[in-house]
């Protein structure tokens, strides 16, 4: 079964994240750089995660 667009897009920020918050920390780690990384429009992450940032986070370090 192939991913639909939203959930590729979905699964680029949750991976950025997890990436950026390995690497620097939530604190050090900005939105713009997270959809940057991502490829992904600012708007995605409000659609996707209505909590921001943290809502991101949260799903970024849950397991698989």
């Amino acid at each position: 079964m192939t991913a639909t667009k939203g959930e590729r897009t979905r699964a680029r920020l949750t991976a950025a994240t997890a990436a950026l918050l390995q690497k620097q920390g939530y604190h050090a780690t900005g939105l713009a750089e997270i959809v940057a990384t991502a490829g992904a429009p600012r708007g995605s992450v409000y659609f996707y995660f209505p909590g921001g940032k943290e809502a991101l986070a949260c799903a970024a370090i849950q397991p698989s």
